[in-house]
Parts: structure tokens; C-alpha cells; sequence
């Protein structure tokens, strides 16, 4: 990373780690989610400043009280443009949601690494002691296929291969 990148990153980081304060992710802080996301992306090869940024800012808009405006003036575009694809947008169900983030994601496939990484995430920790968890990314996994299949990077394949055995499909 260059100069200017490292100051994104570690603004990332402070705004992360101040905004998920309080927050937690099983039982853990809410930043072990975000680091292990960024750690995913890492493993799977995705070393390029913009997946390490907007691993630790991807849940700030959607569970946080900083907005998308707020992104788009604070960093980079090409930041705020992958923040947007992977936020859920509002809907009266997790069902809806979802869909329409999958039509987020098919408009811009970059994203996809960074989805694929915070699912896989999230599955690698449900699978060590939570079925409810299991069970509804289960039941979204086809579609959730799907729409991460459009990318067709070797290494979406293989979060994606990883996905499905940690779900016994």
C-alpha cells in the first residue's frame, strides 16, 4: 500500500472500531468479524487495498448510525461504490432484502469477493455451534450461489466450494 492508502485503511479501521463499539458477533467484539473478513480475503488472494478497506467497513452502514452519504464523502469512490453493493437496502423481510442485494450484486460483481468473505465468515463461525444460523443460509444458499457465480474468479469458486461443504450441501 502507498501512502494515501494506508491513511484509508487505517481511517477504515478507527471508524470501524469506534462505530461497532459495544457491538458483538457471537461472542466476540464486533471487530473480530471484520478482521477475520479481511483475513478471508487475504487467504483467498484478494490482497488489493480496496477488499482490506471495505472489509472492516462492511457492515458500517447497516449496522451502524453512519449512512451511505457519509461514505461516499469520506472515501474514495470505488470504496463507497463496493460499501453500497454489499449493504443490504431496506425491506420488510430478510428475503427481500437479500434479493435486492443480489441484484446489487450482479450490477457490480466486483463486490462479490467481499460478500463471499463475509459469509464465509459467518458460516466458518455458525458451524462451530450455531444450527439456527446454519439452517437459514442453508435455505439462501442457492440463490446465494447464484448471484456470486457471476464472478468467475478461481477464487470465488473455491469460498464458494467452501461455503457448501461447511453447509453439508
Amino acid at each position: 500500500m502507498d501512502e494515501i492508502q494506508k491513511k484509508v485503511f487505517q481511517k477504515a479501521i478507527t471508524l470501524a472500531t469506534d462505530k461497532h463499539r459495544g457491538q458483538e458477533w457471537g461472542f466476540y467484539p464486533y471487530i473480530i468479524h471484520l478482521d477475520r473478513t479481511a483475513l478471508i480475503l487475504q487467504e483467498f488472494e484478494y490482497y488489493l487495498p480496496i477488499y482490506q478497506v471495505t472489509a472492516w467497513l462492511h457492515d458500517i452502514v447497516e449496522d451502524t448510525d453512519v449512512s451511505q452519504s457519509y461514505i461516499n464523502s469520506e472515501f474514495p469512490h470505488s470504496i463507497a461504490v463496493m460499501i453500497a453493493a454489499v449493504t443490504d437496502p431496506e425491506g420488510k423481510s430478510r428475503s427481500i432484502r437479500k434479493s435486492l442485494l443480489y441484484s446489487q450484486l450482479r450490477e457490480y460483481p466486483l463486490a462479490i469477493p467481499l460478500k463471499l468473505a463475509d459469509r464465509l465468515c459467518n458460516v466458518r463461525e455458525a458451524s462451530l455451534w450455531e444450527t439456527k444460523h446454519l439452517e437459514m443460509y442453508r435455505d439462501e444458499f442457492p440463490d446465494f450461489k447464484e448471484v456470486t457465480s457471476v464472478n468467475t474468479d478461481r477464487q470465488v469458486g473455491y469460498m464458494i466450494d467452501e461455503i457448501k461443504i461447511l453447509l453439508s450441501l
